[in-house]
């Protein structure tokens, strides 16, 4: 009697308590999960409609010029060669301008196709790092299903999701990751017009019809067979079980929300370095004017340096985000809030020094190219940095002498 008129509706009232405090942290899930979206668009826009036409018009732009500096470079090695039988003048080393010649015209013909290319290329490392890096930390080759605890607790391998949706994303990410511990795609992030399955205000999979550990015939944490509207035909241990797994599916996405941080952090990271390497291959196209003399050669190879740079880089801050999204899920999968709170902690700590390395990557391609000039011309050519500190000391000047003058009416002088 208890059972019918009071118990069951107690019961369904918690388990409906449940399922709105899950779609709540969905929201904030799919939130952040939208965000890390649109910057890999954003990103994906910037590399192949920013950048790709940009590069191609300074490419169009200094070709001509470059030929023409390698002329200049021929002569004044033909008239050095003349000069020899009085004394001897190194200005043009003619291997290193001819090595130098076929680079440029490789360089050129390709144009944006080389920063496409290479892009592409050190994204498919750095997610073959990503994946190499959580494998090992999962136990092997097993990859995320391994991770998980208990068998209620299994996460499925992580895949590409938003792919169709991007072109250039190839490869397993941050974003992945984080959908996967989540149980979630790029339709339940999404929700666009045409889905090849229902999109709720849960994903699709916490709430399909499946097997599951506490039913014969059950393995998602919302269940719609053992749903609330579904407690008159069960008995009262299966709706405790029942209300017991929804809770599990609460702190499956309330601990998701920290992965899905890492994953927007993960696309900042990505979107400040394809910036720092459109203006490396930009400031390369620049140099390779200056590459045919022997005294102004060190221009070319300096903004050289700075690519490969920007290309290791990017790899180690690749495996070093998947040690911290690895660090992360373990945390998540032990349930304990101390573990996870400390994974965070640490991932957070990592993650912002990644930042800023991406950051002073981005100013340094900016003024490696005016560096250079300044070596070459004995400091006369001053770089961005140094502008921008001169900039900033003529502003501090100027409200000195400002605040000065207004304190100097004030005490009544002309």
């Amino acid at each position: 009697m208890l059972d019918g008129s009071i118990v069951k509706p107690i019961m369904q009232l918690a388990y409906r308590l449940v399922l709105e405090l899950a779609a709540f942290l969905w929201w904030t899930d799919r939130s952040i999960l939208l965000v890390g979206y649109y910057i890999l668009a954003l990103t994906d826009w910037l590399t192949q409609s920013a950048f790709s036409p940009l590069l191609t018009g300074i490419a169009a732009m200094t070709s001509g010029i470059a030929a023409n500096m390698f002329v200049l470079a021929m002569m004044a090695l033909s008239f050095t060669y003349l000069l020899a039988v009085f004394f001897r003048v190194n200005v043009v080393d003619p291997k290193s301008a001819f090595l130098w010649l076929l680079f440029a015209a490789l360089i050129f013909q390709l144009g944006p196709e080389a920063y496409l290319g290479l892009e592409k290329l050190r994204r498919g490392f750095g997610g073959a790092m990503y994946e190499e890096g959580v494998n090992s930390l999962s136990g092997g080759g097993a990859g995320l299903s391994m991770i998980g605890s208990t068998t209620d607790n299994t996460i499925d391998p992580a895949t590409n999701q938003f792919g169709p949706f991007v072109p250039s994303d190839t490869g397993v990410d941050g974003l992945d990751m984080a959908m996967a511990y989540l149980m979630a795609d790029a339709y339940d992030v999404l929700s666009p017009p045409i889905s090849p399955h229902p999109v709720g205000r849960i994903p699709y999979k916490m709430m399909e019809d499946g097997g599951c550990v506490v039913f014969p015939d059950c393995n998602t944490f919302f269940d719609p067979r053992y749903s609330a509207d579904e407690f008159g035909s069960l008995k009262q241990d299966e709706r405790q079980k029942a209300i017991g797994l929804a809770f599990q599916g609460v702190l499956r996405l309330g601990t998701g929300i920290i992965l899905a941080l890492f994953g927007l952090i993960e696309q900042i990271i990505y979107f400040v370095l394809a910036i720092a390497f459109g203006v490396a291959f930009a400031s390369l196209f620049i140099a390779i004017i200056f590459a045919f003399f022997k005294h102004t050669e060190p221009i070319a190879w300096s903004v050289f340096n700075l690519i490969l740079e920007l290309f290791i880089q990017s790899l180690i801050t690749s495996l070093m985000l998947s040690l911290v999204m690895g660090f992360v899920v373990i945390g998540a999968q032990t349930g304990n809030g101390v573990v996870l709170l400390g994974a965070g902690f640490v991932g957070m700590i990592l993650s912002f020094g990644l930042f800023v390395s991406a950051l002073k990557s981005v100013l340094n391609a900016g003024s490696r190219l005016f560096q250079s000039f300044g070596q070459i011309t004995g400091g006369s050519i001053v770089s961005t940095g140094a502008m921008v500190g001169y900039a900033g000391s003529l502003a501090s000047g100027a409200a000195t002498a400002a605040s000065g003058g207004t304190a100097g009416q004030v005490a009544g002088a002309t």
